[in-house]
C-alpha cells in the first residue's frame, strides 16, 4: 500500500471513530431497528455505552406518541422500557453505584417537567428511581464513597411559572433511590437569581422539600 493511501485509510478510520464518538447511529442499526417494527428517532439524543452499545430512543407508530428505549449493537437488540413520548430526552451512561459498570439514566422533557427514569445495569437493567422534576437532576456524591445521591427539584406548590423550587436529595438504598432522611435536613425554597447563585428561606412542607448539604455533606 501507498504511503498516500495509507494516510487516506488512517483518515477514514479516524471519522468512523468520530463518528461513534458523537453518538451518531450506524446505517445498519438503522436497518436491524427499522426492520424490527421501529422509527428511529433523528431528533433524539444518541448515547454509547462503553461496550459499544448504542442507546436511544424510537417510535413506536407514526404517531410518535408511544416510544421505547432501545439497546443496540450488531449483536443485540433489547428494550428496555416503553412509555409515552415527550419531547427533548438526553441519555447519560454514568455508573452511578460505583462498581465500574456504566447504568442508564434518561432524563424526558415534557412541558413543564423532566420525566427521570435511572436503569442500574446488573446484567440486565434494573430500573431503581422513576420520577419527576422541574429541572433536569444532578449528581453528587456527598459521602465520599462512589455512589452518586440524586438531586431533584421539585415543585410542591404548583407554580412552575415561578422561578421557584424545592430540593429534595436521594440516595441509593436497598437498590433503589430513596428520599435521605428528614430530621438530617433543614427543608429550605430555593431561587435562582440572575447570576447564578442561589439563596432560600424556609419551606411549607417538611414532606417535599429538603435542603442540599454543604460541600462537606453536612447541612447547615
Amino acid at each position: 500500500m501507498k504511503k498516500g493511501s495509507k494516510s487516506l485509510w488512517f483518515i477514514i478510520l479516524l471519522a468512523a471513530f468520530s463518528s461513534v464518538g458523537n453518538g451518531i447511529l450506524p446505517v445498519s442499526l438503522k436497518e436491524k431497528i427499522q426492520s424490527a417494527g421501529y422509527l428511529v428517532d433523528e431528533r433524539s439524543n444518541v448515547a454509547i455505552m462503553p461496550d459499544g452499545t448504542f442507546v436511544l430512543r424510537a417510535y413506536k407508530d407514526k404517531t410518535f406518541r408511544h416510544s421505547a428505549i432501545l439497546l443496540v449493537s450488531e449483536t443485540r437488540f433489547d428494550v428496555v422500557e416503553t412509555r409515552d413520548a415527550g419531547g427533548q430526552i438526553i441519555i447519560e451512561p454514568i455508573d452511578i453505584n460505583a462498581d465500574g459498570v456504566a447504568d442508564l439514566v434518561i432524563s424526558e422533557n415534557f412541558e413543564l417537567e423532566w420525566s427521570i427514569r435511572i436503569y442500574v445495569n446488573q446484567q440486565g437493567f434494573k430500573k431503581v428511581f422513576d420520577g419527576t422534576s422541574i429541572l433536569r437532576p444532578e449528581f453528587k456524591d456527598f459521602t465520599g464513597d462512589g455512589r452518586l445521591e440524586l438531586i431533584i427539584k421539585t415543585d410542591p406548590y404548583h407554580v412552575s411559572y415561578d422561578p421557584l423550587f424545592c430540593t429534595v436529595i436521594y440516595q441509593l438504598r436497598d437498590g433503589h433511590y430513596q428520599p435521605m432522611p428528614k430530621k438530617t435536613h433543614r427543608p429550605t425554597v430555593v431561587f435562582p437569581s440572575p447570576n447564578g447563585t442561589f439563596g432560600g428561606r424556609g419551606c411549607m412542607s417538611r414532606e417535599n422539600c429538603m435542603s442540599l448539604p454543604t460541600k462537606s455533606g453536612q447541612v447547615p
